[in-house]
């Protein structure tokens, strides 16, 4: 059995948290890949950077794996819902 599916049939409880940005996309890249994002160039949010920010550093390289790439290798089936 994979750790995942233990995690899923006994759960989990985390007392603390801890984030590698004050700001939520580079946070979410650092979570979806598992690395810290300024590494890979990501460590700003999409939208309303300050003037003369690098815009090569705006966004997730589609080069970066990310967690769905390693899950998929695995065997696991892979979506995306758009809520809106």
């Amino acid at each position: 059995m994979l750790n995942i599916d233990r995690l899923t049939q006994n759960g989990i409880l985390f007392s603390k948290g801890y984030v590698s940005s004050p700001v939520c996309s580079p946070s979410r890249a650092g979570l979806l890949t598992g690395i810290n994002q300024v590494e890979f160039g990501h460590d700003n949010n999409i939208g309303d950077n300050q003037p003369g920010f690098d815009e090569q550093f705006l966004r997730l390289p589609v080069r970066q794996k990310t967690i769905v790439d390693n899950l998929g290798g695995l065997g696991y089936a892979n979506g995306l819902i758009d809520g809106t």
